[in-house]
């Protein structure tokens, strides 16, 4: 089902061609070019039954990249619960994407105020590195800054710079 035949070929092609367009008017900040050329790459990608490769789901999330930039958080928020069931059916619940997906979700609920739902991300997230360890890098540092303004933004300030020293002690100074 996937790219057969001359159509499908030319329809993947599109979708690598108005991804790289959009990073790059991303990138020239064109953010309204680069959500156009982003959903353009989506629907392409949709149609030539590429939603399980990495190019299409690369998109998505550089969709939601930019929407939530726009202040279109809500939208950004839809495309990565969709992208997490997405990569939770394709890799299973233990993957490197799914971890990433989870950090990304994680960050967009945080910017709805929804902290709780944010940190539960960020521990499931945190796990996940425990589980990958040694399966490319780890993000522990990261997820763990992210759980500690979490933390300070629900009023536990104490857990917050615990977390933080924690990170501090993960990511040296300078790195």
């Amino acid at each position: 089902r996937i790219l057969r035949g001359k159509r499908g070929r030319e329809r993947a092609g599109l979708l690598t061609g108005l991804a790289d367009l959009g990073r790059l008017a991303y990138v020239q900040n064109l953010p309204a070019r680069a959500e156009s050329l982003m959903r353009e790459a989506v629907v392409e990608g949709k149609a030539a039954g590429l939603t399980e490769q990495p190019k299409y789901q690369s998109v998505l999330n550089n969709l939601a990249i930019v929407l939530f930039d726009r202040g279109a958080v809500g939208e950004a928020l839809e495309i990565h619960q969709g992208l997490l069931e997405l990569r939770l059916r394709q890799f299973g619940p233990v993957h490197r994407r799914v971890q990433l997906t989870r950090i990304n979700l994680g960050n967009l609920l945080a910017a709805r105020a929804n902290y709780e739902e944010a940190l539960e991300q960020a521990r499931v997230a945190l796990t996940l590195d425990s589980l990958l360890a040694g399966q490319g890098a780890s993000r522990r540092a990261v997820i763990l800054q992210n759980m500690a303004s979490f933390l300070d933004a629900l009023g536990d300030f104490a857990a917050g710079r615990r977390l933080l020293e924690e990170a501090i002690v993960v990511r040296p100074a300078g790195t």
